[in-house]
């Protein structure tokens, strides 16, 4: 019996099995995924029942890592990832007062800054988080894929592109991992961060290998790396929105595409960055109703006007850290003064978004299946399209 898409689902069953470690954890787990995978190995003559025990041992997997979490002292990988932090947060800083003898003195633009470039919060008003939470727009607040794929664009341009087809490709991979790395290092590992780098690092290596990676296959990969090496990350409300948001671009937006190009076969361009935030956005749709009890009702289309105002204060900021000119810094000033202003204005429209929503867990996987449902019917509904 074959398996299609081996990696996603050898992710989910992993996933499951955390949930279960987490609530009954128990070092007996340890040795029935030894077994399993024991059994696995000498059952290749029958592929169906190694089929089942491969089932068996990514759930006993997922039971085992999260169980040695639970009942195993972690303190010196804590230690650890805290020193990687610290480092960070201290060049952070050095940059930052770097930026700020050239002009970079205006608090809100400056605490704005920080966050979309740099990942740190701490300057942040409560009022800018709210007025960024209820416009939908918190994701550009939190570094994400977004932001490292506008840096990507410059490093591939820069160290990828002229040597793509030649016999120097591969030289150019480890200067392409170190400033994938690297800004994740800066920026002091956050887990959207994690992820996107993942995705981007498979993505470079497929490109250079000229393999077509599966965009599905890189995020399971970047998902179980991330709980192979922090399996409490399955709790955290930032790894859930970045996952979803990724997982649903992947499967709902070429859909979109493709009613979007038979609809207006001339507006790609336009269509593209609006298809991609609405299939975000209903995917987020459901935690953030949990989570935070608000739904913005046009944040597609807000996230699209915030996208080139996004893609300026990327390429601005990094200029300015490398070259903190005072024309440069002021110039991003503007920028993030200007995007805020449009954020506020935004948020002073009415009815622009619903509070004081509360559902619980079991209507938010209700609402994720009735998702899946959906999606599945759809693609079916490519395919038989295609086919006729």
């Amino acid at each position: 019996m074959k398996t299609r898409l081996p990696i996603v689902w050898g992710t989910l069953l992993f996933l499951v099995g955390l949930i279960i470690g987490q609530q009954w954890p128990s070092m007996l787990f340890l040795p029935a995924t030894l077994v399993a995978l024991i059994a696995k190995s000498f059952l290749w003559k029958h592929p169906r029942t190694a089929a089942f025990v491969g089932i068996a041992f990514w759930l006993l997997l997922g039971c085992s890592r999260m169980s040695l979490h639970r009942l195993l002292d972690s303190e010196p990988i804590g230690r650890t990832e805290q020193t990687l932090r610290n480092k960070a947060q201290q060049i952070t800083t050095m940059l930052i007062q770097r930026m700020e003898r050239e002009g970079f003195e205006d608090k809100d633009a400056r605490a704005l800054g920080t966050a979309m470039l740099l990942g740190d919060r701490s300057e942040l008003s409560r009022e800018i988080r709210q007025t960024y939470s209820e416009t939908g727009t918190a994701h550009l607040l939190a570094l994400s894929g977004l932001h490292l794929g506008v840096l990507y664009g410059l490093f591939y341009i820069l160290f990828l592109y002229w040597a793509r087809y030649t016999q120097w490709r591969w030289h150019a991979l480890p200067i392409m991992l170190l400033c994938i790395w690297g800004y994740a290092f800066l920026t002091g590992f956050p887990v959207s961060l994690i992820r996107a780098s993942i995705m981007l690092s498979l993505l470079t290596i497929g490109s250079l290998a000229e393999r077509n990676v599966p965009a599905i296959h890189s995020l399971s990969l970047a998902a179980l790396i991330i709980l192979l090496c922090w399996p409490e990350a399955i709790s955290d409300i930032g790894f859930m929105l970045s996952f979803a948001s990724v997982f649903f671009i992947i499967m709902l937006y070429p859909p979109l595409q493709h009613h979007y190009y038979k609809l207006f076969s001339g507006w790609g361009t336009f269509l593209k960055p609006l298809g991609i935030s609405l299939a975000a956005q209903i995917g987020t749709a459901p935690l953030c109703l949990y989570f935070f009890h608000t739904l913005p009702l046009a944040a597609a289309l807000i996230n699209l006007l915030l996208i080139p105002f996004t893609s300026c204060i990327v390429y601005l900021g990094f200029a300015a850290v490398l070259f903190p000119f005072p024309l440069l810094v002021s110039a991003l000033t503007k920028v993030l003064s200007a995007e805020l202003r449009l954020v506020e204005w935004w948020s002073s429209l009415p009815n622009i978004t619903l509070h004081d929503i509360y559902i619980t867990p079991w209507m938010v996987v209700l609402m994720y299946a009735l998702l899946l449902v959906g999606i599945v019917r759809i693609h079916q509904h490519i395919s038989e399209d295609r086919f006729v």
